[in-house]
Formats: C-alpha cells, structure tokens, sequence
C-alpha cells in the first residue's frame, strides 16, 4: 500500500524543499515578501541592516513583517529562523539558482566584511588583538561562513587559517568556528568542509586540543605557507606554556623560515629563546620582529625581559616603557618592568607597577605572586601573606603559592601553617622538588631529622643535579652523627657546582670538627676564593689557623673580619680569644669590652636579635672567665623561650669555645649542663 501511495514514481516526486517552503510561506501572496523570507533565510541571523541588504528595494520597509512570522524567533533587536525552516529554505535556493546563490553570500560576506573594518578602525589590524574582541569575531564568523558558502573550495584555505587563531584564543572559539565550517559545509552540501567541521569539534575535546588542531592544520594541503606559518607560531605557543621549549624552538624555527619577513614568527622565536635563557637570541629575533612592525608590543616586551635578564637595565626600561605606550593595558609588561625596579632596589616603583598590572588584570597570579615574594623580602609578611592567600584563592591548584607561602609561615615561626602548606604544594604536585627541599628544611630546623633525610632523598631522586637538597641532606647527616654521609653530600653538592660558598663553609665545619683542619682550612680558603667578604668564612678559617697555631693568619682573618663587619659583636669575641691566645692581652681585652657593648645593646631589643645577643653574651662571659655571670646570662637566654635550635647552637658554640680557650672550661661545663636540661624538658 505504501508503495503505491506515489502512483508516477520517485521521479516525478520533486523537491521536497520547495514543497516544505510552499508550506511555510503558503499565507503570503506578496512574491516580493516571499522573496525577501527566502532571502533573509541565508544569514546566520538577521537584524535590519541585514535585511535591507538583501531583500528586494520594494520590500525594504517589512522588516517588522519579517520579525512577525510564526517560524522566526526575534532576538534582541534580530532575528533568526527555525532551523528546519531554514534548512529547507537554503536548499531551495541553493538548487534552484547556483549563481544567485554564489552571488547572495557573496554579497553577504562583503556586507560582513564591511563591519569587520568598521571595527579595524578604532582597534588596529593586529590579528591577535582583534581576536580578543568579541564584536570583531563575530563579524569575522560570519564573513567566512557566507564566503564558504559562496565557493568553498577557495575560501577554506582562509577559514583553516582562521582556525589556528581560533584556537589560540580559547577551546570556546575554536568550537563555535567548527560550528561555522561544518555548518557551511552542510547548507552548501560541501563534504570537505562537513569533514573539517567533524574533524575540529572533534579535536576540541581532547585534552590539549590545541595542539591536536593545529597539527591537523599542518597536514591539510589545503593551508597555504602563510597559514602554516601560523599554525606552527601558534602551536610553538601550545608548547611554550606545557613546558616543552625544544619542540616550541623547532616550530617557531619552521615558521620563520616559511614566512621570513612576517613579525609574529620571529617575535614568538624570540620568546622561545627567553624562556630558553638564550638572551642574546632572544634579543636578535624580537629586534628582527619590530623592525618588520613597529608597534608589535609583545615583542618589544619580550626584548625587555631578556635586556633585564642581560642586566641591561635602561634597554629593558625603554623596551617596556615602548610596549606600555602601544598597548596601555599590557599587564605583563608592568609586571616584567616590575622585576627590573625590584633588581634596582626600587621597591616602591616595583610595587607600582605590580599594582598596575593588577588593576588591569585581578586575576593575575604570576603578578599576584611576585608582588608577594617583592612584600616577603622586604621584611612586609602580613601583605605577602595576603597575596598568597589571594592567588591561591583564584587558582587552588597553584603549588607554587602555597609553597611560597609555606616559607612565610616558616619565616614567622609558624610552623605547623608552613608544613601544611608544604604538604599541600607537594600533594598537587608530587614532582615539586623545590617544596619537597622546603619541607625537608623545615622538618630539619624542627628536629625531625629521619623526616628530613626523607624529603631531602626524594628531592633529589626528582632532580638529581639539586645541589641545595645535597648539602640539606648532608646538613641532617651531620645533626643525626653520621659524618661520612655527610661528606659524601657535601661533596656531591661540590660536584654539581664548584662555586657552592655555602656548601664549601659547610664542608669545611664539618672537617673542623673531625678535627682535619688542613682539609677545613682549604675548604675555608676557596670559600673565601668565591666571597671575599664572607666574614662567617673568615672567622672559621681564623679558629682553624688558631688550632693550627698559625697565629699570625688567625689574627689576619680577624682582623678582615671587623673590618667587613664593625657591628658584629660575634667577630669581635672572637678576635679576643685569638688575640689572648697569641699572648696580646691588651688588645684582648679591647676587642673583648667592645664585644660586650654590641651584644649588651642589642640584648635590650626583642626577638631573634635578643635570643642571638644573649648567645653571644653567655659565650663572652665564658670567655671573660665569669662563671656566675655566664651562669645569669644563662638564665636569661633561658626565660626568652627561644626555639630548640638556638639553644642546640649555643651548646656547639659553647663545646667550640672549649677548644679555642681551654682555660674557660670550669665556666662551660655549668651552663652547658643546664642548656642540655632545658632542652631535655622541651
């Protein structure tokens, strides 16, 4: 029966589109209104400009009538159809007059192009710029569908092109533009453009999409050398900000020889080159980069940075002083100057300009973090806190902030907040070898050395060249007695950097202790080699050369030492006891009140600067041969409350002093005693 329900056959069915529309239009019997519904049918969506555009010149005052039809949903001042009336509509017409049709989207894209340069005048032609508008995008959409829709085989090219600056914007962007292709591609029944549609909605749910879609561009021969320029300067992008710079340094390289004399790929090759720490390049590519454009800004920033990490101070100011004037909303650009105040000393300026960058940009993290780490150096922890807090706020996933902030706490004895936040940087990221080192420091400075030991090793085993984690670890060795680890981290951390100041000092105690002073000595010397104006360095090598009985060179370094630091109550002890061990009673004597009057002054003040006088004051006394007044000196360290460490240090200090000044050791053994009970009852 159903069979026969077409008694002349398929043949003579006809187009059902026509039928569909005949339909939807059978209460119209003006044919210049029934023209203009067909025309209207071909944008995306209308508004009156559109329309007046399109329809027939009779017909142009029945825009209210368009609006009023049952099958067009009015939109905010547009308009758009239904979409099955719509389909129905475009295959009507597209079958019915192939170059009508060409030249209705034609005439639509140059309607669209015209507002896409309206729009160009106020904002400038940078492409990358112009993405970032949404008013500009939309009249770009829409340009390239009518143009695909018009012959898609010469405008894909152009539309593929599109697509890498697309998805160098957003996920979000590159969707719709799929959106577009594929739409095209199914009202001009073109199976070419359907497939890229498919292909890039496709794309745009893998996990990097970005470099998913623009590998796809680089193997369409439909993309021509300008498109694939851009594609591989775009995914260069991709790769710089997943951390992979060799495979970005390879792609900027393939589009700068594609397209020499374009600015984006030599000034995305130059970033390349920064990230890299290969400066001098860096600088080469983003001069080549503004040579070809003057006012491509994220060039001249990037010159700048590398100029600051050159040390070039006033070429990074003028660069970034440049970049600021083109683009007055460039928020990496302050920040970055930001960074050449803070190597000036000028904080306040740095301040400023972080505070401009965040204006800009509130959510700015790396910003929010600098300034951070800018307020945690200078001493202002309750705002650097602030900071952290705020960028973990914005992005609870940043490991960076929380181990930053955990270094706060610790600077603020506030240990258990910082071990948390260790922790909680090392649970986001478990391969975060700087705050698994951190916690490996704390851990230490609390006592718990095993723990320490721990986190040290597992730093290591993530990055293995860690010279700081090697000598931490060599540091908990020693505390934990067990020296010849100790020696073998030290010098592991030697290995991977020759010049470690603080690892050779290290080493260099720790052979003082183990009484191989000649190895101490020349451990002391190269440190001194490094940092001429380490007096830590040279008041060790001064109690080696004591022990040595090199009087004279033990009197030399003291003497460098008072010089270096005039205010150092610690060096002028010191230079007392080597002074009355080489039989200069007098000048003992002197080095010794002015000792006393460094740390009795500083004594009077509060916090570690009180704790670290009272060490002093209770070492002196000792040295003075004054037993009952180190025994009271004692008994004030005591009732400061300072930490385990400080007292554990006095007690070596004390067992040090032994050594250098036997004669003072009736007076140590009491205090010693007494500070071992203290902290027994910890």
């Amino acid at each position: 029966m159903l069979a026969r329900s077409d008694p002349g056959g398929g043949a003579a069915m006809g187009d059902p589109s026509e039928t569909a529309v005949e339909r939807f239009l059978k209460w119209e019997p003006d044919p210049e209104r029934r023209e203009a519904a067909l025309a209207c049918a071909l944008p995306l969506q209308t508004d009156e400009d559109i329309y007046r555009a399109v329809v027939p010149e009779s017909a142009a005052g029945s825009y209210a009538w368009l609006r009023g039809l049952a099958f067009v949903s009015p939109q905010a001042g547009r308009c758009r159809y239904h979409d099955v009336v719509r389909a129905a509509m475009l295959r009507l017409q597209r079958t019915r007059s192939p170059a009508r049709w060409q030249q209705a989207h034609t005439r639509l894209g140059d309607v669209f192009r015209q507002r896409r340069l309206a729009v160009e005048a106020d904002l400038g032609t940078d492409p990358e710029e112009l993405w970032k508008e949404a008013v500009w995008r939309e009249h770009r959409l829409n340009e390239t569908y009518h143009r695909l829709c018009a012959n898609p085989r010469t405008a894909l090219p152009d539309a593929l092109r599109q697509s890498a600056y697309a998805i160098g914007l957003d996920v979000a962007t590159l969707r719709r533009w799929a959106q577009i292709l594929g739409g095209a591609g199914l009202d001009t029944d073109a199976a070419a453009l359907v497939s890229w549609g498919e292909r890039l909605e496709a794309a745009a749910e893998q996990e990097q999409p970005g470099a998913v879609v623009l590998t796809l561009l680089l193997n369409a021969s439909e993309l021509d050398a300008a498109g694939r320029a851009l594609a591989y300067t775009v995914r260069a992008e991709e790769h710089r900000h997943v951390g992979d710079a060799g495979s970005s340094l390879a792609d900027c390289e393939a589009a700068v020889a594609l397209t020499p004399d374009a600015a984006r790929p030599h000034a995305g090759l130059g970033e390349t080159y920064r990230v890299l720490g290969r400066y001098e390049e860096a600088v080469a590519s983003c001069t080549r980069a503004v040579e070809i454009d003057p006012g491509y800004a994220l060039a001249f920033g990037s010159r700048g940075d590398a100029y600051r990490n050159l040390g070039r101070h006033d070429e990074a100011f003028a660069d970034f002083a440049r970049a600021i004037e083109i683009d007055l909303r460039y928020a990496w650009a302050y920040a970055s100057r930001a960074r050449v105040h803070e190597a000036l000393e000028r904080h306040e300026e740095a301040l400023a300009d972080y505070d401009r960058a965040l204006e800009i940009d509130p959510s700015y993290e790396w910003a929010i973090g600098s300034r951070a780490q800018l307020f945690e150096r200078m001493g202002s922890y309750g705002e650097a806190l602030a900071d952290y807090d705020r960028a973990v706020e914005i992005d609870p996933q940043y490991a960076w902030a929380y181990g930053s902030r955990a270094r706060v706490h610790e600077a603020l004895e506030r240990h258990g907040e910082a071990l948390a936040d260790y922790d909680r940087a090392v649970e986001i990221d478990p391969q975060y070898a700087w705050a698994v080192g951190g916690r490996a420091r704390l851990k230490k400075d609390m006592g718990r050395l095993q723990e320490a030991v721990a986190d040290y090793s597992r730093a290591v085993e993530i990055l293995p060249d860690y010279a700081w984690a090697f000598q931490g670890r060599a540091q908990a060795y020693v505390a934990l007695g067990r020296p010849d680890e100790a020696l073998a981290d030290f010098t592991r951390a030697l290995d991977l950097r020759p010049g470690y100041g603080w690892a050779l000092g290290s080493r260099g105690e720790l052979y003082e202790r183990l009484g191989r002073h000649e190895e101490a000595a020349a451990d002391f010397t190269r440190a001194i080699e490094i940092d001429p104006t380490s007096d830590w360095a040279l008041s060790a090598r001064s109690r080696v050369y004591l022990r040595l009985g090199r009087h004279e060179d033990a009197l030399a370094d003291c003497a460098r030492t008072v010089e270096i630091d005039p205010q150092d109550g610690w060096n002028r002890m010191l230079y007392g006891v080597v002074l009355r061990a080489a039989g200069e009673t007098t000048g003992a004597e002197a080095r010794f009140a002015d000792a006393l009057r460094l740390f009795t002054a500083a004594a009077a003040g509060t916090g570690d600067a009180a704790v670290e006088a009272h060490q002093g004051l209770l070492l002196l006394h000792c040295a003075l041969l004054d037993p009952d007044r180190a025994a009271a000196v004692c008994e004030a360290l005591i009732a400061l409350g300072p930490g385990g460490d400080p007292i554990r240090e006095t007690i070596e200090d004390l067992s040090l002093l032994r050594t250098l000044s036997p004669e003072a050791g009736p007076g140590i053994e009491p205090v010693t005693r007494r500070l071992r009970e203290t902290l027994r009852h910890r």
